[in-house]
Order: structure tokens, then sequence, then C-alpha cells
């Protein structure tokens, strides 16, 4: 299966917010957090988007997962599957919906 992480639009403020924060906390190093955030793509990929921690919120609107991806980071997602042809391949795409120091709120994207 083949597996694409994309952040929503809605996302873009969040995730400038989540930049800067890094950046700061890690003392001006963007390398760092572009690190991060390559890890974090990563294990959503490897893992299908269910990695070790993770789990789904039906209450959210909409339903989606909930990871702690670190300390002091935690990102709302929802997977969707699409299968190519009868006998063809399928394509999951996890869409991240919220990026924060904090639980995400049934208010999120």
């Amino acid at each position: 299966m083949t597996t694409e992480v994309r952040f929503h639009r809605g996302t873009t403020k969040d995730l400038a917010t989540w930049i800067q924060q890094q950046d700061r906390r890690l003392g001006g190093h963007p390398a760092m957090t572009e690190t991060l955030l390559d890890e974090m793509t990563a294990e959503l990929k490897k893992t299908e988007g269910r990695p070790l921690g993770a789990f789904y919120v039906p209450t959210l609107s909409p339903p989606r997962w909930v990871w702690r991806f670190s300390a002091d980071t935690w990102i709302s997602y929802v997977r969707q599957t699409k299968r190519y042809g009868f006998f063809g391949s399928v394509r999951l795409k996890i869409v991240v919906l919220s990026i924060a120091s904090t639980t995400p709120s049934a208010t999120a994207p």
C-alpha cells in the first residue's frame, strides 16, 4: 500500500506557529525542526497512520485520529483509503488536521 502524508490547508497557521516554537526551543536551528517534521511524517507512513499511542476519537468533528508525537506536540489526522481499479493498488492518504502543543479540540477543522 502506498501511503501519503499531507497537511490540510487549514493547518497553515498552526504549522507555522509550531515551527516557530520548535525553532525557538531548539535554539534557532531550523534544520532540527525540519528533521522533527520528517520524523513525524515518516512514522505516519511507516505505521500507516497507526503509530504507537495514537487513538481514534469518534466524538471530534470530523472523527479523527490523535497522536502525541512528542512531549509538546499533538497532531490530529484522518486516514483515507482509495482503491484504484478492481484488482488495483490501494492508496492511503493521511491528512493532518491540526498540530499544537495541546490536545486537539472539537473545534479544529
